[in-house]
């Protein structure tokens, strides 16, 4: 085995270096108590990585009773550090519905700042047949940020006549700081 010592690997023409598949490892080895540090918080790279996570919270109630769709204050932006990454939105929301009502719907709406909004996903069958319920609700859907930039994650819902608390209004026991709770993953393709 051949010993290469240098202090500092640039490229000769353009801006990336790759190390040539054909050759007899596959690997690139990092010995123990060695680390490979990346001087950027997108330096290192992989497909499925997690790059970053980002979380939003509130104890702000909303109700509608609303025949079409209204913005809730559940939301939370993130900036992505990829090209193309997916992103992973979870939120869990305290719901409650008055027994006057039957179907109501929720749906994500997802985008890059100041372009298009899109409705990845869409959960059309809350159903509430009699008396008053409250719960906390998850929901969790994936869309793909196409470039670099701010993207904005909101809910809507669909009250459908009944009144609708996203989030609940419940303050029997205290002012709860977590009403609603969102987290958004981007994720490396």
């Amino acid at each position: 085995m051949s010993t290469l010592a240098v202090n500092q690997i640039t490229t000769q023409t353009g801006s990336t270096i790759t190390v040539n598949s054909d050759i007899n490892s596959s690997n690139i080895t990092v010995p123990t108590t060695k680390k490979l540090i990346g001087t950027d918080s997108g330096s290192i790279v992989s497909p499925d990585m997690v790059i970053q996570c980002v979380t939003a919270y509130g104890s702000d109630t909303f109700n509608t009773s609303s025949s079409s769709w209204v913005q809730a204050p559940v939301s939370c932006n993130i900036t992505t550090k990829e090209a193309n990454s997916k992103l992973l939105v979870q939120a869990t929301v305290a719901v409650w519905r008055s027994s006057s009502g039957n179907y109501f719907g929720v749906r994500s709406r997802n985008g890059p700042q100041g372009g298009s909004i899109a409705s990845p996903a869409t959960w059309g069958d809350g159903y509430m047949s009699s008396g008053n319920i409250s719960w906390d609700t998850t929901y969790q859907h994936m869309y793909t940020a196409g470039a670099v930039g701010v993207y904005t994650n909101y809910y809507e819902v669909y009250a459908n006549g009944a009144s609708l608390w996203f989030p609940n209004n419940s303050g029997s026991y205290g002012s709860s700081p977590h009403r609603w709770h969102m987290t958004i993953w981007e994720i490396a393709q």
